[in-house]
């Protein structure tokens, strides 16, 4: 868990020392004895109301994972409709290149929702600016459009069971060229 994650996870919690329960949970998470974490009765005791902290049937001190992952379902799942609801904004970036070109809307929607999700320094708009950057570029250097590829394979493609992603490989190009382009018209 990151440092970050474990603020998230104590965001809420009324204790008084939060550099203290950090240690604490770090210290819990890698087997270290919490015992060596100089932290208040008080404050241990409100983490374990808060359940940030539960104690297992065995005594020990375990962190509490439930709300952070509530709180990320939530997000997923924002994540998830938002994208559905546009997903023919980024198939119709390939629309008549060759057939089948524009991938399926489940395909596209679940795989850029799962890029989206493990990169979360970047938005929807973001993967359309990619994805124009990508076809209007390739489209121009390849005479056969076949291998720009499939609008779905642009996100993720198994390719000799090792998952690859164009869309990876192109994003902060795409979007410096995006910014570029921004600040002549500026200029």
């Amino acid at each position: 868990m990151t440092i970050s994650q474990i603020k998230k996870l104590l965001s809420k919690s009324l204790i008084k020392d939060k550099d203290a329960a950090i240690l604490l949970i770090y210290a819990i998470e890698n087997n270290i004895n919490p015992a060596c974490v100089l932290i208040t009765e008080q404050d241990i005791q409100q983490l374990s109301k808060d359940k940030v902290i539960i104690i297992d049937s065995k005594g020990n001190p375990k962190v509490n994972y439930s709300e952070l992952t509530k709180e990320q379902e939530i997000k997923n799942k924002e994540i998830y409709d938002y994208v559905n609801n546009n997903i023919d904004k980024y198939r119709s970036i390939w629309k008549g290149l060759f057939t089948g070109s524009m991938g399926t809307p489940s395909a596209c929607t679940d795989k850029i929702t799962a890029w989206l999700i493990h990169n979360s320094q970047y938005n929807f708009e973001d993967v359309l600016t990619a994805a124009e950057y990508w076809v209007e570029n390739k489209a121009q250097e390849l005479d056969n459009p076949n291998l720009i590829g499939q609008a779905d394979y642009f996100i993720y493609k198994k390719v000799d069971g090792v998952q690859t992603s164009r869309l990876s490989s192109i994003i902060e190009e795409a979007l410096e060229e995006k910014n570029s382009s921004f600040d002549s018209l500026i200029n």
